[in-house]
């Protein structure tokens, strides 16, 4: 437990100095409110809990929820907040009532990119006015890629179903959000915004070919100011 709690503590800090590097540490305070979307059992959520005055945990899996809740009584984190959402959108989330949304590898294994689309659309409506998210997904930089990928998930999805063993191992192959759609809404719904490529300040040691498209855009990261 305490090597998981101390991942999320490494990974946190490293997060916080990228917003700082943007000149937006000042969204990380002790009088607002921070959303974890995708937050599992809680790591990042029990790390942030640090410096937010409350921080909401919402994840599709009322497994991971349950772990989480047991984790935050066992730790007597009290201003940790867990539920389970419908995995479409954020309606459980009022209006202009959060000031950080924060997500990271977690829309990349929603099953389409629209609904990808329909969170970022959601990340805005419930931030406060120059509230600040941070989100991390795949993008497909070109038509072809994005061509590419989808046809490559209906050939496994077709081999998967001729498969006797289908429902125990079925591949997930997730989503890739085609940059010119992704650039688009972000432009509409936020003041201003700023794109990553597998930015080193988050991998430290972990290094890959930034030459390689699918390497460098796998791991993007969008930060955006409403």
């Amino acid at each position: 437990k305490h090597e998981f709690l101390e991942r999320g503590r490494e990974q946190w800090i490293r997060f916080k100095s990228l917003l700082s590097h943007y000149g937006l540490e000042s969204v990380i305070s002790e009088d607002r409110i921070a959303l974890d979307v995708g937050c599992g059992v809680g790591r990042m959520t029990f790390a942030m809990a640090q410096d937010f005055s409350k921080v909401v945990g919402i994840d599709v899996s009322e497994v991971m929820i349950g772990k989480a809740q047991r984790y935050r009584d066992d730790l007597d984190i009290k201003n940790a907040e867990f539920f389970a959402n419908n995995g479409t959108d954020l309606t459980l989330i009022s209006d202009n009532s959060i000031d950080f949304v924060f997500s990271y590898i977690a829309l990349q294994h929603c099953p389409s990119s629209k609904q990808v689309l329909m969170y970022i659309k959601e990340f805005s409506r419930i931030l406060k006015p120059e509230g600040v998210c941070l989100f991390q997904v795949r993008v497909a930089p070109t038509l072809k890629r994005a061509i590419r990928f989808a046809l490559s998930k209906k050939m496994a999805s077709v081999k998967n179903l001729l498969r006797k063993d289908y429902q125990k191992e079925r591949a997930f192959m997730g989503n890739w959000i085609y940059y010119p759609k992704i650039h688009q809404l972000v432009s509409q719904s936020f003041s201003s915004s700023y794109l990553l490529q597998t930015p080193i300040e988050l991998y430290n040691e972990r290094f890959w070919d930034l030459k390689d498209e699918y390497e460098r855009w796998k791991r993007s990261f969008w930060i955006c100011v409403k």
